[in-house]
């Protein structure tokens, strides 16, 4: 059977399945890289973004000699992620369908950072 080759359903419920599953997979892989790149493409923007308004002059643009900004430049709670763990089960009941890894927080850095090592080994 090739690989593409939609199975039979009444034939082999198994296969068909399996093609399904294989089907999505794709998809999802699909999705996943595009997720990362979407992600990779946010990051430079903030870092970008975040960098321009450091140099901007924090001075106020009032001639009133107490005016001040109460805005500050530095954010530190934007950009940085403390989730540590997933509420979504790493398997689903009932399922054959095969799942992969969750990416949240620091693992899209570490998912990156394996798409990259494995770009550069092929």
């Amino acid at each position: 059977m090739e690989a593409f080759e939609k199975p039979d359903i009444e034939e082999d419920p198994e296969a068909y399945q399996v093609f399904i599953q294989q089907q999505a997979m794709r998809g999802i892989d699909a999705f996943r890289d595009a997720l990362l790149e979407t992600h990779e493409t946010f990051q430079g923007l903030y870092e970008t973004n975040r960098e321009k308004m450091r140099r901007e002059d924090t001075s106020p643009s009032s001639r009133n000699p107490t005016a001040a900004s109460t805005l500050p430049t530095e954010r530190r709670d934007i950009g940085t992620s403390d989730t540590r763990h997933s509420t979504v089960p790493k398997q689903v009941k009932l399922s054959t369908a095969p799942t992969r890894r969750r990416i949240y927080g620091r693992r899209f850095e570490l998912e990156l950072e394996r798409k990259r090592r494995q770009q550069n080994n092929d």
